[in-house]
């Protein structure tokens, strides 16, 4: 009895959405997929889809088999490319979390790895809380501390004080930072870093400033996008804004002010005995690509 054989078929089955695509994809015969999926059910007492004669629906047993069938292919995967001990040869699945606002360095990230490890899928998913979920590989964000995961920081940002051409047209300049005093200023609710804006000059630092306006979000992603509507002045990290900067949409504000605060970005990953070949790939593509000019 090839219990292998069965999961696997069986998995082939719900991700191509069939019988017969399964069977091409195996390169098997449509009838053998039928009886291997049939052997399984008959195996494990239980009706693991309802089929039409177009079409499939998983029952909640076959839902639970496929997911956690899918977990131990990947493993299985993982392991063949431990075995083989090249970074080229790297294959499987990954799951890739980030924060929404690192969503563009996450992108960045896949196609350095598409281009050293072709063989490797990634799944791609925005995580807004500080709880993992179960099958997270790497996690990009610049929360503080993330429950369950190691982490290592991989770059730091300092925060740039930016508003659009259309904000400013038709005001006064703004020459030191006592002057945005007089300007709507977006703040983010929700994040002490960002609760008073801190600048320095030269080797000295100036006293906290607290700015208002009329406008606030929890929300780094919104912020960024309020800004760029010509909505006020915003603190945001330079990761999230330096295209904008660089194309002119957006211009830096008080350059010669450098905000004190910075911003951390850390990879986080599961707390394992060994981390696998994928996940050491990408914390060290992430290690390059951040690394100093």
């Amino acid at each position: 009895m090839n219990r292998w054989a069965e999961i696997n078929t069986f998995i082939m089955v719900v991700e191509e959405a069939g019988f017969a695509p399964a069977a091409k994809r195996l390169g098997v015969a449509p009838s053998s997929v039928s009886r291997l999926i049939a052997s399984l059910e008959a195996r494990l007492d239980v009706r693991l889809m309802n089929r039409t004669t177009r079409r499939f629906t998983l029952t909640d047993a076959g839902e639970m088999l496929y997911l956690q069938g899918r977990k131990a292919l990947n493993l299985f995967e993982e392991a063949e490319a431990e075995a083989r001990g090249v970074t080229g040869s790297i294959s499987g699945h990954l799951s890739l979390y980030c924060d929404p606002a690192l969503t563009h360095t996450a992108m960045e990230l896949v196609r350095s790895a598409h281009q050293k490890a072709p063989d490797l899928s990634i799944t791609i998913e925005n995580l807004t809380t500080g709880h993992s979920p179960d099958d997270l590989d790497l996690l990009l964000t610049t929360l503080p501390e993330v429950e369950g995961l190691r982490r290592r920081q991989v770059a730091e940002f300092d925060l740039v004080t930016v508003a659009s051409d259309s904000y400013l047209q038709g005001k006064e300049p703004i020459q030191t930072p006592g002057a945005l005093q007089h300007h709507n200023c977006i703040t983010q609710s929700g994040d002490s870093r960002y609760a008073n804006w801190l600048f320095h000059i030269g080797g000295e630092e100036a006293a906290p400033l607290h700015v208002q306006g009329k406008i606030s979000t929890g929300s780094l992603i919104n912020l960024h996008q309020a800004v760029r509507c010509g909505l006020g002045i915003a603190q945001l990290p330079r990761f999230i804004v330096q295209h904008d900067l660089a194309s002119g949409q957006l211009l830096e504000i008080l350059p010669d002010y450098r905000s004190t605060t910075v911003v951390p970005l850390y990879a986080c990953y599961p707390n394992q005995p060994q981390t696998p070949a994928k996940t050491r790939m990408m914390l060290d593509l992430l290690s390059e690509a951040f690394a100093p000019e």
